[in-house]
């Protein structure tokens, strides 16, 4: 039993150098769960419950369609005095989707106590880019590559954004860069065909695209998304 925790953890084994799975009951359920390891970052890989039903597979969560956050370990000891609740609270604003400027505020707040803590700059990024300050995100989501070289959702992330102002060359070495980090990843391979279609390589945005399709669930938003690109490329999606 882990302390402060109403789940226990059974079967705990090394997967891989990143990977790590057990099986955890809890809550009235029990479920085999596997962890995926970046750098000083952890998400949930996959999770499925013991009667069989799939809660995440290959970092996405079912239900909602969308991917398992990473969480990270404190990159350092504070540089600035916080109450544990101002903390708790910091975090939970800084987490905000729905409000920019709460998001805003608690993520600065967090950097305030944390400076090198990229989770922080990175979500202080997708809040100023909903705000509609796309220069102030580039920097932040910039700065958490500079923290954390590894953090291939961030190169993701900046090469999206690339895409969307026409940077496709800085783009196209950003998203490499992910791909090399997370080879599999969907998102990252999504914003790789975009680029790849922006550039008008046809065949290797086909190649892409279809590839992502064998890694999201069908109820995922992205996957009528995919298949549309697909017909408009005139490919099968098979």
């Amino acid at each position: 039993m882990a302390a402060g925790s109403s789940a226990t953890f059974r079967n705990i084994r090394v997967i891989s150098d990143t990977r790590v799975g057990w099986r955890s009951s809890g809550n009235e359920s029990t479920t085999d769960v596997i962890v995926e390891r970046n750098g000083s970052r952890f998400r949930d890989l996959q999770t499925v419950r013991i009667d069989g039903k799939i809660l995440v597979k290959n970092g996405v969560m079912i239900e909602q369609g969308w991917g398992t956050p990473w969480l990270e370990k404190c990159s350092g000891p504070p540089t600035a005095t916080i109450s544990q609740q101002a903390m708790v609270d910091a975090w939970d604003d800084c987490k905000s989707v729905k409000d920019h400027d709460r998001a805003i505020r608690g993520c600065s707040d967090l950097i305030r106590v944390q400076p090198r803590g990229s989770f922080a700059y990175y979500s202080r990024a997708y809040a100023y880019e909903i705000a509609g300050e796309r220069d102030k995100a580039i920097a932040d989501v910039t700065e958490a590559i500079r923290l954390d070289p590894q953090y291939a959702e961030a190169y993701n992330t900046r090469a999206w954004w690339y895409f969307q102002t026409g940077n496709l060359v800085q783009g196209l070495v950003d998203i490499q860069r992910a791909l090399e980090l997370r080879p599999d990843d969907a998102a990252s391979l999504d914003t790789r065909a975009h680029i790849y279609e922006a550039m008008n390589r046809r065949a290797d945005a086909i190649v892409d695209y279809k590839h992502v399709l064998t890694l999201i669930p069908e109820t995922h938003p992205n996957a009528q998304p995919t298949r549309d690109a697909l017909k408009r490329l005139s490919a099968p999606t098979q």
